[in-house]
C-alpha cells in the first residue's frame, strides 16, 4: 500500500510554487514527484485550506465470513453456484470474500 507524502513535503513544494519561480514540472523534479501530485495539492489547499493526505475512509471490504462452519454448510447447499451468486445469497460479502474460503 503506497504511503502518503509528508506534510512537510507539501508544504516545501507548495512554498516553491506559491514563489511563482518554477514551473510546476521543474518543481517536480526538484522534489521527485509527479506535475500531477503538484497540481492535485495545490487544487485541495484552494478548495479545502487543507494540504494533509486524506484519512478516514474505509480502505477495502470491511465484511468477513465469521461463522466458518455456517459457511461450509452454506456452500454444500449452493454446489452450482457461482461466486457472485454465492456473494449475494450469503449478503454482506465480496464474491472475492467468498473465493477466499
Amino acid at each position: 500500500m503506497a504511503v502518503p507524502y509528508s506534510v512537510d513535503l507539501r508544504k516545501r513544494v507548495l512554498a516553491e510554487y506559491d514563489k511563482g519561480v518554477l514551473k510546476r514540472y521543474e518543481i517536480a523534479k526538484l522534489f521527485q514527484v509527479t506535475v500531477r501530485t503538484i497540481y492535485t495539492w495545490i487544487q485541495t489547499r484552494d478548495l479545502t485550506g487543507k494540504i494533509e493526505a486524506k484519512s478516514g475512509y474505509q480502505k477495502g471490504h470491511g465484511h468477513k465470513i465469521i461463522d466458518t462452519e455456517k459457511f461450509k454448510s452454506f456452500i454444500t447447499d449452493n454446489p452450482n453456484s457461482s461466486l457472485k451468486e454465492l456473494s449475494d445469497k450469503w449478503g454482506n460479502v465480496s464474491s472475492s470474500t467468498i473465493k477466499m474460503h
